[in-house]
């Protein structure tokens, strides 16, 4: 069995590059625009852009992006980028996920340590109370 790689990751659609939006752009805004993609996913901002994220690689990138469409002026001074919980998993969506993979690591945990020795462990939350046997 493959393991997988357990780094957060977001997606990118195989169409993405030929898309007219993007490849119109220059260089700099095509790599803020992957930066700003990857610092949603990481921080969990539901795709809110801070106005310095934005510019970090330069007003003019940032400025192309928007007048792109592919980050939206929401407020003044906020920013978020275009569709991307269409595209991509919500705050919500990746920690309901950490939660069911913690879950299931600490069932995992407790059917290697605990049932498969026999061994009953008081405060395990998937130990038997009454009866302390498997």
């Amino acid at each position: 069995m493959i393991e997988r790689d357990p780094r957060p990751y977001f997606t990118l659609s195989n169409e993405m590059p030929k898309n007219a939006k993007i490849r119109r752009l220059t260089d700099a805004a095509f790599r803020l625009f992957v930066e700003l993609l990857a610092d949603c996913n990481q921080y969990r901002t539901d795709g809110l852009v801070t106005p310095h994220d934005l510019n970090v690689r330069g007003v003019k990138a940032g400025k192309e992006l928007v007048a792109a469409g592919l980050v939206d002026e929401v407020q003044k001074g906020e920013y978020v980028i275009h569709d991307y919980l269409k595209h991509q998993k919500s705050r919500k969506d990746l920690s309901d996920l950490s939660a069911a993979r913690s879950e299931a690591a600490s069932f995992g945990n407790h059917e290697r340590h605990h049932v498969k020795k026999r061994i009953v462990k008081a405060g395990c939350p998937h130990c038997p109370t009454e009866t302390g046997e498997f």
